[in-house]
C-alpha cells in the first residue's frame, strides 16, 4: 500500500524508466518499433540455446539459459509439452496451459524493451522453462534408446543423471568459478570498495578513519560502513581533526589522488600511501597523521584571528582565516569549531558581513561539511575547518574591510539560533577580513547619476558614475561617495590595464581642499560591459568653514600622466555643530574603545547620574563620550545595571544619542548619550 501511494503520488517513478525502454521510444525502436520487436522476439527465442545475455551484471557474456547438453532434454521437453496440451486424456492440460502462458507474457518485458535479451527482465520465466526441461529428462529416464532394443532398461536413469551432473558442473564452473573472476565484476559489485573497507578496518584501532564522501554516499558503501566506525566527510571545503589523543586518516579513493595529495600538505603528513587492488589498479589514496602532530593546529591551518566564542548546545567558535583552508583565495574565509560537547541538534552556521556602518553586505548559511559532517556526527573535542563563499550582496562593498559575524541555527526548529553562553546575545565577531574588488554588469549596478560621453581614451579607465549619500555635511562630518568606474574603449582588448590614480577636491573660487587621493580599484577580470564600484568613506576637513563646494574628481594615468576630469556636484556645508568641551558636573570613568589595541577610537569621559523622575521607576543615566579618533565602525551601546552578587537587573541597548552613529564622529567631538534604565519593583533602594 505504501508503495502504491508513492506510484500514485508520483507517476513519473513508475513511467519513467519504462518509457525510456520501450521498444517505440525512437532512440530504442530506431524509428521502427514493429521490426524491433521482431528482432528483439527472435533474439529472446535464442536466449535458450542460442545466445543468452551479454551483460556481465546479469550473465556470463552470450552464455544461454541451457548449456548445449541440457538444451537437449529442454527441446525434448518443449516438444512434449506441446504435444501434451493437444493430448485431451493428459491429466495436467490446465496447468501446463497456465505455465506456457506464463513463460509468454513474462518474456515481453524484454521483448518490448532495449537490450533483448536482458536476463533480468526475464528471469521470471525461468522457473516455467525448467519444467520443459525436467519434461525432457524425464522422458530419457524413462524410456530405452529407441535405436539398440537391446540397450538395459538402466541406461535412461543413468543417462539423464550423468547430464544432470554433467550440466550442473559446466554451471557452476561458468557461474561459481569462471563468473566471478572476471576483472569487470569486481568493479561492478563493488568489491573493490569491499577490499578499501577491510584494509582500513585495521588503522581504526588509533585512528579516526574520514572516509571521502565520494565513496561514503555510495549505497553499498553506505549500507557496510557502520560496521567499520568510519566517518564520512566532503573535504573539498572542510577538514575535520578528531579529539585530542586520537590520530587521523583521511582516506581518498584513487580518483580523488589531488585532493589526497592537498590534504597532505595541509596537515604535513608527508607523502600518501597509495594502495592497490587484486588486479594492479590504484584502489586509495590515503594520509596518515598520528595523534601528537594533530594536538596543534598543522601550520598551515592555523587560525589568522582567534576569536573564542561559546554557544549553547552549539559548537564553540576558535577563530578564522581569511582563506580557503590555508590556499590563497580572496573569495572565501574559513572558520574554526570544535565540539565541547555532543551536539543532538542538526544546525546550520550562518556567517554576515557587516560593513563600517553596521549594515550587512552579504552572508552564506551553510551545513557544515556541505551538510557530510551535520553537528550530531561531531565527537567531543573534534575540531572542524570549514571554508565559506559568502555571496556579496552590495556591489559597492567590494574591497571593503567588513566584519564576520557568526552564529549557528536550527532548521528543524524554525531557524531558531542558538545563544551565546559566554555573553549575551546569539552571535559572534569571528574576524575581519577585506572584500576582493570585483566587476559587474552595467545592468547589475544603479548610480545615482549617469555620466555619458565623459573620459579621455588615452586614459585606461574612466568614471562612469556615482553616487553621493546623503549626510549632514558639516566640518569633520563624513561623506559616503561611491565611484563607478568602466574600462575606457581604448582598453576593450587588454587583459589588464595599468594602474589609474584619482584626485576629489572640494573648491571655491577662493579656496580649495583635496579631501582623497588615491588608486583606482582594478578587478582580476574586466568586461567592457562592467563597471567596478569603489566605495569611498571620507571627511570633510575640521578647518573648513560653511558654504558652497564643487566636488570634482580628477583621474590620472600614472604611466602617460594623461589627466581627465569629471564634475560630481555641488556642496552646501552647514556651520559645524560638533560640540568640543565637556560637561560639568561629570563622574570620570576614562574607559577606552577601539577595534586595533593601542590605537583606541573612542574614549568614555564619564557618566552623568540623574534624578529619579518622582512617580517613575527608572534611573536615567549619560554616558559622556568623547572621539579619540575617527571611528571607522558604527558600534551599539550597551548599559547594564547590576546588583551586589553581579546580577543585571536592568539594561539598555540602542545606537549612542538617539541614533549618532559612531562612524559619523570626529575626532575630539564629544557626544552625550542618554539611557533610561527601568528599574524592577522589587529592587532595593
Amino acid at each position: 500500500l505504501p508503495l502504491g501511494l508513492e506510484f500514485y503520488r508520483r507517476p513519473d517513478f513508475f513511467f519513467e524508466h519504462a518509457a525510456e525502454a520501450f521498444v517505440f521510444n525512437e532512440q530504442v525502436g530506431g524509428g521502427s518499433p514493429w521490426l524491433a520487436i521482431l528482432r528483439h522476439a527472435g533474439r529472446v527465442i535464442g536466449m535458450f540455446n542460442w545466445r543468452g545475455d551479454l551483460d556481465w551484471t546479469h550473465n556470463v557474456p552470450g552464455r544461454p539459459v541451457f548449456d548445449p547438453l541440457m538444451s537437449i532434454p529442454f527441446l525434448m521437453g518443449v516438444v512434449i509439452w506441446a504435444r501434451r496440451l493437444y493430448n485431451a486424456d493428459d491429466p495436467d492440460p490446465d496447468a501446463l496451459a497456465l505455465l506456457g502462458l506464463w513463460v509468454v507474457v513474462m518474456l515481453f518485458p524484454s521483448i518490448l524493451s532495449n537490450d533483448a535479451p536482458d536476463f533480468s527482465r526475464t528471469l521470471p520465466t525461468h522457473p516455467a522453462l525448467f519444467v520443459a526441461a525436467g519434461l525432457g529428462l524425464t522422458w530419457i529416464w524413462t524410456h530405452s534408446w529407441p535405436l539398440n532394443v537391446t540397450m538395459p532398461q538402466w541406461l535412461g536413469a543413468a543417462t539423464a543423471c550423468a547430464v544432470l551432473v554433467i550440466s550442473g558442473g559446466w554451471t557452476f564452473y561458468d557461474y561459481f568459478v569462471a563468473f566471478p573472476q572476471n576483472q569487470e565484476l569486481y568493479y561492478i559489485y563493488d568489491v573493490d570498495k569491499q577490499d578499501a573497507l577491510e584494509f582500513l578496518h585495521p588503522m581504526a584501532a588509533d585512528h579516526q578513519v574520514y572516509l571521502s564522501q565520494l565513496w561514503a554516499g555510495h549505497a553499498s558503501v553506505a549500507f557496510m560502513l557502520g560496521d567499520y566506525g568510519f566517518k564520512s566527510l566532503d573535504t573539498s571545503d572542510t577538514i575535520v581533526l578528531p579529539p585530542p589523543g586520537t590520530g587521523a586518516v583521511y582516506a581518498f579513493p584513487a580518483e580523488q589522488q589531488e585532493r589526497a595529495e592537498f590534504m597532505a600538505t595541509a596537515l604535513n603528513a608527508g607523502a600518501v600511501q597509495t594502495t592497490v587492488d587484486p588486479y594492479g589498479k590504484p584502489l586509495l589514496a590515503i594520509v596518515r597523521v598520528d595523534a601528537p602532530r594533530l594536538d596543534q593546529w598543522p601550520a598551515n591551518l592555523a587560525p589568522q584571528q582567534v576569536n573564542l566564542a561559546n554557544f549553547e548546545e552549539a559548537p564553540t567558535l576558535l577563530g578564522m582565516s581569511a582563506n580557503r583552508l590555508g590556499q590563497s583565495d580572496e573569495n572565501a574565509l574559513t572558520l574554526y569549531w570544535r565540539a565541547d560537547a555532543a551536539t543532538l541538534r542538526d544546525l546550520t552556521s550562518f556567517i554576515h558581513l557587516i560593513d563600517a556602518n553596521g549594515s550587512r553586505v552579504g552572508q552564506m548559511d551553510k551545513a557544515p561539511g556541505n551538510g557530510s559532517y551535520r553537528t550530531p556526527y561531531w565527537a567531543p573535542g573534534e575540531r572542524v575547518i570549514d571554508a565559506y563563499i559568502p555571496h556579496v550582496s552590495e556591489p559597492c562593498a567590494v574591497g571593503e574591510n567588513v566584519r564576520v559575524i557568526v552564529g549557528w541555527y536550527e532548521l528543524a526548529a524554525n531557524g531558531l539560533r542558538r545563544p551565546r553562553l559566554d555573553t549575551f546575545g546569539d552571535t559572534a565577531l569571528a574576524g575581519e577580513m577585506q572584500l576582493p574588488v570585483r566587476a559587474y554588469p552595467h545592468a547589475e549596478l544603479a548610480p545615482q547619476i549617469r555620466l555619458e560621453e565623459q573620459g579621455v581614451d588615452s586614459i585606461p579607465i574612466n568614471l562612469w558614475g556615482y553616487t553621493l549619500h546623503e549626510a549632514d555635511l558639516q566640518a569633520g562630518a563624513p561623506i559616503l561617495l561611491d565611484l563607478f568606474w568602466q574600462k575606457s574603449m581604448a582598453q576593450a582588448d587588454e587583459a589588464a590595464t595599468s594602474a589609474v590614480e584619482a584626485r576629489l577636491r572640494l573648491q571655491t573660487q577662493d579656496t580649495g581642499f583635496n579631501i582623497w587621493n588615491g588608486v583606482v580599484n582594478q578587478p582580476a577580470t574586466w568586461r567592457m560591459d562592467e563597471a567596478v564600484c569603489q566605495r569611498l568613506r571620507l571627511r570633510l576637513p575640521n578647518e573648513i568653514t560653511a558654504g558652497s563646494y564643487e566636488l570634482s574628481l580628477t583621474t590620472i594615468d600614472a604611466v602617460s600622466g594623461d589627466e581627465a576630469q569629471s564634475k560630481i556636484g555641488a556642496l552646501t556645508l552647514q556651520p559645524s555643530l560638533r560640540n568640543y568641551s565637556l560637561p560639568t558636573p561629570l563622574t570620570p570613568a576614562n574607559a577606552l574603545f577601539g577595534a586595533l589595541v593601542g590605537q583606541p577610537e573612542i574614549a568614555l569621559a564619564g557618566i552623568q547620574i540623574g534624578e529619579q523622575p518622582p512617580n517613575e521607576h527608572t534611573l536615567p543615566v549619560t554616558l559622556v563620550w568623547q572621539a579619540q579618533s575617527a571611528p571607522t565602525n558604527s558600534y551599539t551601546v550597551f548599559v547594564h545595571l547590576v546588583d551586589e552578587l553581579g546580577q543585571i537587573v536592568s539594561q539598555s541597548d540602542a545606537l549612542p544619542a538617539g541614533g549618532y552613529a559612531t562612524n559619523q564622529w570626529a575626532p575630539g567631538e564629544v557626544i552625550l548619550d542618554p539611557h533610561q534604565l527601568k528599574l524592577p519593583d522589587d529592587l532595593k533602594s
